[in-house]
């Protein structure tokens, strides 16, 4: 197995609740999550766990992030992140009879003083049920500069 491939699989899972330091951010996670880091030569990826299984949030600093939304099928919804107005992009998948809910939202800059590597902002989120999607969406929302 490759040597950086191994290293990611083998990052720990840390529990973690309360408010979460992310980068030069912080967000409100409720008990039970787990949180991962995978660090890239310019980049940052946080994974928040869901107790729940199946589900989970990730949040990427760097400066050229990519969709995972595909070209058709993709509704969008208001979300507010930092001081931007964004629009949550959502769609479902189906493998094996098992469905999941997608969501993600992409910005630049949108706390207005973000690091130079961190100058964009990528939420995404799977979820097995609706309830819990937007549960962690509403977690997502919380990111905020620390202190405010």
């Amino acid at each position: 197995m490759h040597g950086s491939l191994l290293a990611l699989l083998l990052q720990a899972w840390t529990p973690v609740s309360g408010t979460v330091a992310l980068e030069h951010l912080e967000l409100d996670v409720p008990p039970g999550f787990a949180l991962q880091k995978v660090a890239g030569p310019d980049y940052s990826v946080y994974t928040l766990r869901s107790p729940m299984g199946g589900s989970g949030l990730g949040v990427f600093f760097g400066r050229q992030p990519q969709t995972f939304a595909p070209r058709k099928g993709v509704r969008q919804e208001p979300a507010r992140i930092g001081r931007k107005k964004l629009a949550w992009s959502l769609w479902q998948t189906e493998e094996k009879g098992v469905a999941t809910l997608h969501a993600e939202v992409l910005a630049v800059r949108p706390f207005g003083r973000e690091p130079d590597y961190a100058t964009h902002l990528h939420v995404f989120i799977e979820a097995r049920s609706e309830e819990m999607l937007k549960n962690l969406q509403a977690i997502a929302e919380t990111l905020r500069a620390p202190g405010k």
